[in-house]
């Protein structure tokens, strides 16, 4: 495992990057609860997108083996189990297969900041890595509303997006149902953005920046 720590190549970035230039990878966590300092990573599910499709053949799915409290509140959501955790994987060899799996991407999440705070704790925790290596995620939940503000309203509201988009999910709260709920609306907001002249990441983030300056005041729902 070391030299695959060691081996692990240069995250790329977003910059000036064309949107069709590199594939995306769009993550969820499924956690024991909403405080990223003591909550725990349960299970990993990621979306890659390439050339402007969802690539369903590789699709990144795990549970965590790891000891933790479960506490109902949190398992009305994602409903794993102490069995589902047992039988889980290694969260080394999860967090380090993701981090090579989605290593040549830009990474996206449904707000973002929890996801990448969570993740950059636990691979802090399991593999000792410091996020100025990890991947910077960027926020889908800033980014649709930048890209159709005639649906502003929807907010931060994940299942209002899905409705207003009309899209379904199949499992809300298992991890890779949510990516793929998430990389479909990605999608929406690439093809939004191409419309809109848009042709790098550079000029989605600030799109996106702007609309967060502006004020999103919306109660967040995961």
């Amino acid at each position: 495992m070391r030299a695959r720590l060691a081996a692990l190549p240069a995250l790329a970035s977003a910059a000036d990057q064309r949107l069709d230039a590199q594939p995306i990878v769009v993550l969820d966590l499924e956690t024991t609860g909403l405080n990223r300092r003591r909550d725990v990573v349960l299970s990993i599910g990621a979306i890659r997108i390439e050339a402007q499709g969802i690539v369903l053949g590789k699709t990144f799915a795990r549970v965590l083996n790891v000891e933790t409290a479960l506490p109902l509140t949190g398992q009305l959501f994602h409903s794993l189990t102490k069995e589902d955790l047992r039988q889980g994987d290694d969260p080394r060899q999860a967090l380090l297969e993701l981090l090579e799996w989605g290593h040549d991407a830009i990474w996206l999440a449904w707000h973002a900041w929890f996801d990448e705070a969570m993740l950059h704790r636990a691979a802090g925790q399991w593999l000792g890595l410091s996020p100025a290596v990890l991947p910077r995620l960027h926020d889908l939940a800033h980014i649709m509303p930048a890209l159709l503000p005639e649906h502003a309203r929807c907010g931060g509201d994940l299942d209002a997006w899905l409705q207003a988009m009309r899209l379904g999910n199949s499992a809300r709260h298992d991890a890779v149902a949510d990516a793929m709920a998430t990389a479909e609306l990605a999608l929406i907001a690439l093809q939004r953005a191409r419309a809109c002249g848009l042709t790098t990441w550079s000029e989605v983030i600030a799109a996106a920046a702007k609309q967060r300056r502006q004020g999103d005041t919306a109660p967040l729902a995961f």
